[in-house]
């Protein structure tokens, strides 16, 4: 569950990335050689509404699976060492790019959050869950100095 929610949240990242090449491309009208392999690839992409639609349903199951994998986390570690959280900096990561995630399908449902703010939100969430899953040799190395 929790490598089918980061590898749906990676691809929500991913299609973030390429909508925010794409709206800076059509807003600041990148010089692009007409005839190009680029402006040919950005002609082809679909509109950027249906990519944000695309996004947000990425993100909604993407969450739904991060939210179940937090959860039976607690319970299984409840389970297996008798403590419901050991707070860890994977444990700090992973809530924190949940309350990230959440805020932003919040503030989508709230005031319609969209555009580059949504991008900003989606981006930010995911480096700090890339940093839970796979920065955890990194903090250990380099933040705690443990080998």
């Amino acid at each position: 569950m929790a490598t089918i929610s980061v590898g749906l949240l990676s691809l929500a990242a991913m299609q973030a990335m390429l909508m925010s090449v794409y709206d800076r491309a059509l807003h600041r009208q990148l010089a692009i050689v007409p005839n190009s392999r680029l402006s040919h690839w950005l002609e082809d992409l679909p509109p950027l509404m249906m990519m944000e639609g695309l996004l947000f349903n990425l993100l909604y199951v993407g969450f739904a699976l991060l939210t179940m994998t937090i959860f039976s986390g607690l319970f299984f570690s409840q389970v297996l060492f008798g403590k419901p959280f050991v707070f860890d900096h994977k444990t700090i990561f992973a809530l924190v790019s949940w309350i990230l995630f959440a805020g932003l399908l919040i503030a989508r449902w709230w005031v319609g959050l969209r555009g580059w703010a949504a991008i900003r939100w989606v981006l930010s969430a995911y480096v700090v869950l890339l940093l839970a899953y796979v920065g955890s040799r990194f903090v250990l190395e380099v933040v705690l100095q443990r080998a």
